[in-house]
Formats: C-alpha cells, structure tokens, sequence
C-alpha cells in the first residue's frame, strides 16, 4: 500500500454515507467476477456497540498528546466515528466512483463496513444493472500505527471498525498516473500478468493481443485488499467480464 500512495493520490471519489440504524447487506458471492443477482440479503445484521468511558478518555488523551501528524488525524477520526456510533449498530456504506469498465457511464463500488459476531466485516460489491460484476469481502482491516493503542492485538472493535471505513474499501486509480512511470521493463511486466492471469481462468490470449487490448482500453485501475498489504492493481478485461491482474510488486 505505500508504494501505491506514493505513485496515487486523489483519484478515488468516495462517499462517506453514516448509517446509525441496520443496513441490510447485498447479497455476498464467492467469484470475485461474479455476475450474480445483487438480491438483499438480511442475515448479516449489524451489531451495536457502546464505548467503555475508559477507553474513550484513553482515545481522547491519545488524541490531545500524540505528536505523529498522521496518528493524531487518525485519532480525532476515530473520535469522530466514536461519537457517530456510539451505542448504536455499526454499519455503513461507502462509495467509490469511478470508470472502471471503459463505458459511458460512471462506475460505483459499494463498501459496506460493518460489526457482526466480534469481527468488523469489509464487504465491496462493484454492481450495474441489479447485477454484481465484482465483489470482495474481508475481515478486520488492519493498517499499522506507531501507538500501542493500535497494535493488532491491543486495539478494540472500535479502531477496527474505523480503519474499515477510512481505509479499508476500495480505490479507483488513473491508470495514466502508473503508466507515466512505468519504463518498457515495467511495462512487459505488466503484460505477463494480464496474460498469466487470463491463461489461469481458461482464457488463450498473447501478449501483442493483450497489448493492443490495454492500448485501446480507457478504463481505471482498482485498488482492494487489507488495507496494510494492499499493493496490487488490478484491471477490467472485458471479452472475459472479469477482473485481472495489471500490476503487483
């Protein structure tokens, strides 16, 4: 992820849509290139949860104390969240914009964010036309700060829930920006993934093929995973209607 956010910044349009009460969950499926029906699905019920004002004075404290410029805007985000929340179902909707798919029409991911059975879900669902043409769904978002407070096995609920929304749903990338630092060596390298990948899903394709698809494509880039180890780019192929590799380090 930190090699992404050097090259990336400011491309992903997302919308932060609070919702305090149950937000029933679209229905989830296991092909990340599914084209599933995106029926409601009402068995993943968000939970509510209320903050210990123990833990609260701590995040507090934290927040007036800390002197990393990043842990401190995280703090008061959370805090933010925090009082959003408090004592009611965690659960919220995301949006990403975007032109995934090279059409006229602008693309949106839903991420919903959510607290269910001890764990915060991430669940993201690419949909057009009452269909899911993509989907991935993960469990408690991690990304690594230099407070104790946000270790992986000391932090509450609470800083899982908010890396879900502040990070952990996808991003819609300039496929320009990659490419105008991306040398010839880097470029072939990118090749060899779009056509490993489409070999590995049935698909006969060369590389000059693949080329010229990518030359004549005007589609974005997607960025998804844990927030922490995210660092793959990942294109629409559409002959296939799937979602491929462009680029991983």
């Amino acid at each position: 992820m930190k090699l992404l956010s050097q090259i990336f910044s400011g491309f992903t349009f997302t919308l932060f849509l609070f919702s305090c009460n149950s937000n029933p969950a679209i229905n989830s499926a296991k092909d990340p290139n599914s084209t599933d029906s995106a029926n409601i699905n009402t068995t993943n019920i968000a939970h509510t949860l209320s903050i210990d004002k123990k833990l609260l004075n701590t995040y507090v404290a934290a927040y007036q104390n800390d002197t990393i410029a990043e842990e401190k805007i995280y703090f008061s985000k959370l805090l933010h969240i925090i009082n959003e929340f408090n004592g009611k179902k965690l659960d919220t909707t995301l949006l990403t914009i975007g032109n995934i798919d090279d059409d006229t029409e602008k693309d949106t991911i839903f991420s919903r964010v959510y607290y269910n059975s001890n764990r915060v879900y991430v669940d993201s669902k690419w949909l057009k036309n009452n269909k899911v043409f993509w989907n991935y769904k993960y469990a408690n978002p991690y990304l690594s700060f230099n407070s104790a407070l946000l270790n992986y096995d000391t932090r509450s609920i609470w800083t899982i829930f908010a890396v879900g929304i502040l990070y952990g749903s996808p991003k819609i990338n300039a496929r320009q920006e990659f490419d105008e630092h991306a040398d010839s060596s880097l470029q072939n390298v990118v090749y060899d993934y779009g056509v490993a990948d489409l070999k590995k899903a049935g698909i006969k394709i060369n590389k000059e093929d693949y080329k010229t698809y990518l030359k004549n494509f005007k589609g974005e880039l997607l960025e998804f995973g844990e927030p922490e180890t995210r660092e793959g780019l990942f294109i629409w192929y559409k002959p296939a209607s799937r979602i491929i590799t462009y680029y991983h380090p």
